[in-house]
């Protein structure tokens, strides 16, 4: 057994990337919905991933993350940086985690997860688009997932917390901070060397 974790929005969230999600969802005469929680999802990877996973699973299990001690305007990445969190030790309080799980198999039965790519280049257009239409669907929920977070602290009403696990994040030492900027400086430094020879 293996494991694939993919991001299918492709990055973080930050004011630039919301900007570019915006006016991509624009440009796609209104096909696309824009969202203020979450970053439009970018089907192709997700899609052939899939597909060339299906022969073993077509099992997916979506993690939505919600960081506390921010607001819905401010960007999670900004405020809880390395930096701060393992160095001056501010990070949030808690880090809660939305869990489900999709099958594509029942979701998506139209399209053929058997892993044959007999057919592939004649229904890859007509499949990438029903399975565009199920993740934005889902990513839609996602939002109301995000937006009910940032009022209350919870995901959904009513639903039980579920497994609970608290982890401190903190280095043995300060020092340990240096594994993170060494690798950094060191290809930095050996760029530079050889770039100016």
């Amino acid at each position: 057994k293996f494991w694939l974790l993919i991001f299918p929005e492709g990055t973080n969230m930050s004011n630039r990337t919301r900007a570019k999600s915006y006016k991509f969802a624009k440009e796609n005469n209104g096909k696309l919905k824009t969202f203020n929680h979450v970053l439009l999802p970018r089907i192709k990877g997700l899609y052939l991933a899939c597909k060339k996973l299906s022969p073993n699973t077509t099992k997916i299990i979506d993690l939505t993350i919600g960081y506390s001690n921010h607001t819905k305007d401010e960007m999670a990445q900004d405020i809880f940086t390395l930096w701060k969190i393992y160095v001056l030790g501010e990070s949030p309080e808690y880090v809660s985690i939305l869990v489900d799980e999709h099958d594509l198999a029942k979701d998506l039965p139209m399209i053929d997860w058997r892993g044959n790519d007999d057919n592939y280049d004649v229904n890859e257009e007509r499949e990438m688009e029903l399975m565009n239409n199920w993740i934005n669907d889902k990513w839609s929920v996602k939002e109301d997932d995000m937006d009910h977070y940032y009022k209350t602290g919870n995901f959904k009403e009513g639903e039980p917390k579920g497994a609970s696990l608290e982890i401190d994040l903190k280095l043995n030492s300060n020092w340990e901070i240096l594994n993170v900027y060494m690798y950094p400086f060191f290809f930095i430094v050996f760029v530079f060397t050889t770039w100016s020879l």
